[in-house]
């Protein structure tokens, strides 16, 4: 089957190579959730690719749409003037009736799909239509462009349905059903934290294996958020164990982690798992590796400072380790996973620190935390890092947490770090709580934070 993809970022995979050509899908959602971006991008992409594109307006003047676009870095005025995009601006008012209008849209259409070699088309919106045709007329509509244009000629064509935020109706009843396709974009409130989700609910002719994703969009557009696919096999279990930059630590993991593998560091506020993950970072750094720290916790100056102060910090470390500081709350925590996700691929490090997952994951339901731990693992596995990641908790709830939320199933390794009273001193003790696949000493150990880091003893 010969697909027209999107152009969008992950979707196109989810759909199986894109939209079957020659078919007509509904995209709904309500204001803001990125509609005519995407349908933008499905002709942008089309053009640059050969596919000629046309769009088709009830909602958005041309200058209005030229420049939002622009913003986003599609230059939809200069493929205008190349021949390659057509904008049809019907929301300008004209005296014509509803008969007149329809019959010249038509008339349109089917000059560009024919004369002009038009592929791809986007009619925004069915709501607007129906305003300006009425209901009646707009369904004689649809079904005109439907068997004149779209099977007539083989355009791909999306169709823009608008949803009033707090309504769950899709469409305006006369498109659903006649459809190839729906698309739904959506707001879902969760605590504090608003996901972007796009569920796939009909496509013909395509087999879907999920049907709901989250979503983002930036600077450059709507990008998809979906697990990485991933089939194990034997190159997935190396024998190459990676220091975690403290010897005791490593003779109690059995001779430190596996390449590839997923750690949790586990500990209250103060139990020294910063110094830990710096430990890890360092000692890759000092082997000549990249290493990439990110800090939900602390600025990047205090993170050199506290390396400085530990007699880390040197000129190789300074080469290889690479920093990354952010404020936990100034994106969604799907937009800090898929950067995450850009810069393994940029500085293509072999060690990965998180600190700390905890200061992401907060706010989300205990299924999405879930979700994204188990993408945290899937992603070490995927692009080959040694990851570890660091998470608060008390001593209290430490079992009872680390499973609510999937912690002890998603990590390879977990190590755990707390503190108590004894007397008038305050004891640290560490110990290995898990090590998959491998030997571990199980014996809680004490440690201390001294000038040079984290000691065990």
């Amino acid at each position: 089957m010969q697909t027209s993809d999107t152009g969008v970022e992950g979707l196109d995979c989810v759909l199986c190579g894109g939209i079957p050509r020659g078919s007509i899908v509904l995209l709904a959602g309500q204001p803001g959730t990125g509609k005519t971006i995407l349908a933008t991008t499905f002709l942008y992409k089309g053009a640059l690719s050969g596919e000629k594109g046309a769009y088709l307006s009830f909602s958005e003047t041309r200058r209005d749409y030229f420049e939002n676009m622009r913003r986003l870095g599609m230059d939809m005025e200069e493929l205008e003037k190349r021949g390659d995009f057509f904008y049809l601006d019907y929301i300008t008012p004209t005296p014509q009736g509803a008969d007149a209008i329809r019959d010249a849209i038509i008339r349109e259409l089917i000059k560009l799909a024919g004369a002009r070699g038009v592929r791809r088309l986007v009619i925004d919106s069915i709501s607007a239509i129906v305003q300006s045709l009425g209901r009646d007329k707009a369904r004689e509509f649809v079904h005109s462009v439907i068997g004149r244009v779209v099977k007539a000629f083989g355009v791909t064509t999306i169709l823009i349905g608008e949803m009033p935020y707090g309504s769950e109706k899709i469409g305006e009843g006369i498109e659903e059903f006649v459809v190839d396709g729906v698309i739904l974009l959506k707001y879902i409130q969760e605590g504090e934290i608003t996901r972007r989700v796009m569920r796939v609910l009909k496509l013909r002719g395509v087999g879907l294996e999920k049907t709901e994703f989250d979503y983002v969009i930036t600077s450059e557009g709507i990008r998809l958020f979906a697990l990485p696919s991933l089939e194990f096999t034997s190159a997935d279990a190396p024998t190459e164990r990676v220091s975690t930059g403290i010897d005791k630590l490593d003779e109690m993991l059995g001779g430190g982690v596996y390449r590839n593998s997923t750690t949790l560091v586990i500990g209250m506020s103060g139990s020294g798992k910063t110094s830990v993950g710096l430990h890890f970072a360092v000692r890759a750094a000092m082997d000549g590796k990249k290493a990439l720290y990110i800090s939900f916790e602390e600025p990047r100056g205090h993170i050199v400072r506290m390396l400085q102060n530990y007699g880390m910090w040197s000129d190789e470390v300074s080469s290889n380790m690479i920093i990354i500081s952010r404020v936990p709350e100034g994106k969604t925590p799907v937009e800090y996973f898929m950067e995450l996700q850009d810069s393994v691929r940029k500085y293509g490090p072999e060690v990965v620190v998180i600190d700390s997952i905890s200061a992401i994951i907060h706010h989300m339901s205990e299924e999405t935390q879930t979700r994204y731990l188990r993408y945290l693992n899937l992603l070490s596995k995927k692009e080959r890092i040694t990851l570890m990641a660091l998470t608060n908790f008390s001593a209290e709830n430490l079992f009872a947490e680390g499973k609510r939320v999937g912690f002890t199933t998603f990590a390879d390794n977990i190590v755990v770090m707390r503190y108590r009273e004894v007397g008038d001193e305050l004891r640290r003790e560490m110990f290995v709580l898990k090590a998959r696949g491998s030997y571990c000493d199980s014996r809680i150990h004490p440690y201390r934070v001294t000038s040079e880091g984290v000691v065990i003893e």
